[in-house]
């Protein structure tokens, strides 16, 4: 069993491939400073910048992923409000 977590950013799904560019090299910038790594490296996590696409990849991966387990459990969410 791996523990893993992850932060991602959405933007909108009509959003021009411009910004999604310029946003995801952004984010890269300030995945790569020393001051980002080394405050996540203090609560134990390793930053990542993946492009958009490998981005998209991996959470499809994911919510098939857990869709199975949460069918498998007979998971029903409860309504919070």
């Amino acid at each position: 069993l791996t523990n893993e977590e992850w932060f991602g950013l959405f933007a909108p799904g009509q959003t021009p491939n411009d910004r999604v560019a310029a946003l995801h090299a952004a984010v890269t910038k300030v995945v790569a400073s020393d001051t980002y790594r080394k405050a996540l490296a203090k609560l134990i996590l390793e930053p990542e910048a993946a492009a958009p696409a490998e981005f998209a990849t991996h959470l499809k991966a994911d919510i098939e992923r857990w869709s199975v387990t949460t069918k498998a459990l007979n998971y029903q969410p409860v309504n919070a409000q």
